[in-house]
């Protein structure tokens, strides 16, 4: 939950996702006692483990931890094929596919699966999720139905399985899309903005990940809306040795690291990055890109050939490799476009960074994200799409191996208020209170 507070006519945020604040909320305002209880919760994520997204993340490990506390949960999801658009190993692409992973009943529907270096392709791939995974019948009628973007299929199949089920359905807004992927005023964002607000109206609740989310999903016509930040596994995600093997692995011994863990995509300015390299000729610092993406390809050809030795690629990892990785790295890297909705995001390798006592490089517009890295002192703002300030920002840092500290330590006292934990007793009290309420 957040609580706003207004000074000098401008606004800060202070972050206050924990279940008991939330419960409170809800209990002064419907009357009586929220709290967890056994509850069979139905989830739909077109995104789920073993892929390496943040929304899979997100809700593979909130679904994980609401198991392990007794609750009943079920995830529909497709068969895991992102960021490269091709099948994972071991996995088919069937109508239905059933499975149990740590405890919670995976149904997997077939999709149209394809690469996501063309919108119009990744769209019909997300409406096909929507389709598919809008058919399924469940067994046992669920307490509630969670569904989670960024895309807005995921949310019409599951309000439309919540109506056949008769039952409420919590929505959570990872993202404002389609704001953030078309262009406003063209007819698919028309038709889109048509079903988002349908859905808005529609749902019980509406969970919003940014404080920057609330006023537009009220004025779209939420009316029960929850701030839940998100957060990270802070018993993966933590200080650490630097790992050895990989320094040598990847001939780094010596050498100031600036990491992005993430995939590359159309949000992100990867040309900040080609900017950026050939300033860092005859320094220490090199740079560690993990992940892989629509545009990965693209930086790997547009850095010159004479700077190509500053640069690692070390393709996707699985999450448990990643705490490896991230042992590596001195600083890490946000890159984003100077749009108004990415100024209003808060990209979730900030927590991992902040956990693992790395500072953040926000490149990108100011906003939600860079003000809650401001407040906590856990990094620094080098502008937008400025490749100087981006790679004065790195150069400084390797010199000054006190202020690396100091950011790297705020970020690790301020990760405990962004637990996954956190975030899973906070969305929990939602759908608690949703599932009371119908009954």
């Amino acid at each position: 939950m957040i609580r706003r507070e207004t000074r000098d006519g401008s606004r800060s945020f202070i972050f206050m996702a924990s279940c008991r604040s939330i419960a409170s909320g809800l209990t002064a305002t419907y009357g009586h006692d929220y709290h967890p209880c056994a509850v069979r919760i139905l989830i739909f994520s077109d995104y789920y483990w073993p892929e390496p997204s943040p929304p899979a993340h997100h809700i593979h490990e909130r679904a994980r931890l609401w198991v392990q506390d007794g609750h009943d949960v079920t995830v529909v999801a497709s068969a895991p094929n992102y960021p490269e658009g091709r099948l994972y190993d071991g996995f088919r692409n069937r109508w239905r596919e059933k499975s149990t992973h740590e405890g919670v009943s995976i149904v997997r529907v077939g999709t149209w699966i394809c690469g996501h270096d063309r919108a119009a392709l990744k769209l019909l791939d997300q409406l096909s999720f929507g389709i598919s995974a809008g058919q399924f019948r469940p067994e046992q009628r669920p307490d509630v139905i969670f569904s989670s973007s960024p895309h807005l299929f995921t949310s019409t199949s599951a309000k439309r399985v919540s109506k056949r089920c008769r039952c409420p359905h919590v929505m959570e807004v990872r993202d404002l899309w389609p704001d953030s992927v078309l262009r406003a005023g063209s007819m698919p964002w028309r038709i889109l903005k048509r079903v988002e607000r349908g859905l808005y109206r529609s749902a019980r609740s509406v969970i919003v990940m940014s404080p920057a989310f609330q006023a537009s999903v009220e004025r779209d016509g939420a009316r029960d809306v929850h701030i839940v930040p998100g957060g990270t596994d802070l018993d993966l995600f933590k200080p650490m040795q630097p790992d050895s093997s990989l320094i040598r692995e990847l001939d780094l011994e010596g050498m100031f690291v600036v990491g992005y863990p993430g995939t590359l995509g159309t949000a992100h300015d990867v040309d900040v990055i080609v900017r950026a390299v050939p300033l860092l000729r005859g320094s220490r610092v090199r740079l560690l890109l993990v992940g892989g993406g629509p545009h990965l390809d693209r930086l790997r050809e547009r850095i010159p050939r004479e700077d190509r030795g500053l640069v690692r690629f070390l393709g996707t990892q699985p999450r448990s490799e990643m705490p490896r990785v991230w042992s590596v790295l001195d600083a890490s890297m946000v890159l984003l476009h100077d749009t108004p909705d990415f100024a209003r995001v808060i990209p979730s390798k900030i927590f991992e960074s902040m956990a693992c006592g790395k500072p953040v490089l926000w490149s990108g517009p100011q906003g939600t994200g860079s003000e809650l890295i401001e407040r906590h002192g856990a990094g620094v703002w080098c502008g937008c799409g400025n490749a100087d300030q981006l790679a004065a920002s790195m150069l400084n840092l390797s010199s000054d191996s006190e202020e690396t500290a100091r950011l790297g330590a705020a970020g690790v006292a301020a990760a405990p208020q962004y637990s996954r934990q956190q975030q899973a007793e906070s969305t929990l009290a939602v759908l608690t209170a949703a599932a009371e309420m119908e009954s």
